[in-house]
């Protein structure tokens, strides 16, 4: 097993692992799995979320409208950064 939360990140294939991995590593796993779900979402990207994760959240239609102008602003920037 894993003996670092960075290490956690840095030895998943994807981000279902990698947040799994996080929730394993235990302590305080609902913080854990959020910052691990977060850098490996920056990682693999908002489409490598299970939809049935995204699916299950308490969202209303302004919050997926946002989150949805949010990740298409990230994939504009990161296709900049990889063109440059």
């Amino acid at each position: 097993m894993v003996s670092q939360p960075p290490a956690i990140l840095l030895s998943a294939d994807d981000y279902t692992s990698s947040v799994v991995a996080a929730v394993r590593f235990g302590n305080d796993t609902d913080t854990t799995a959020a910052v691990a779900g977060g850098l490996a979402g920056a990682l693999y990207g908002v489409g490598s979320i299970p939809a049935e994760w995204r699916e299950g959240l308490r969202l209303t239609d302004e919050q997926r409208r946002m989150i949805d102008r949010f990740a298409e602003q990230c994939a504009a920037r990161s296709a900049d950064v990889h063109e440059a």
